[in-house]
């Protein structure tokens, strides 16, 4: 191989590099976010390294036969807050969002 080739393999190696960290590189870290905040939501908890359980929710404390005390916290039937986690990636970037209106209280 000579200078002229390497040369060419790098620029080569380079612009796939370029195409990865802009366009690759942010659907994969958007989908391993989902990923682990929908988790979260399964296991009950926040899941980093081991579970932190969240707080038990009222409904559940107080009993009862209501359909919504066998859900866990942050859970019910039709599981909006979890179905709506999404993640819109960027150029170099991506950003995860969830546009239930009481996504933030919690």
């Amino acid at each position: 191989m000579n200078i002229k080739d390497f040369s060419a393999l790098l620029k080569a190696k380079a612009a796939e590099l370029n195409d990865f960290r802009h366009r690759k590189l942010p659907v994969l870290v958007g989908r391993t976010a989902k990923d682990h905040f929908q988790e979260n939501f399964r296991q009950g908890g926040f899941v980093d390294g081991s579970l932190h359980p969240w707080q038990e929710a009222q409904r559940r404390k107080k009993g009862g036969k209501r359909a919504s005390t066998k859900y866990g916290t942050l859970l019910s039937g039709r599981n909006h807050l979890f179905s709506s986690i999404k993640y819109i990636p960027g150029d170099s970037s991506v950003t995860v969002t969830n546009d239930v209106e009481y996504a933030a209280l919690h």
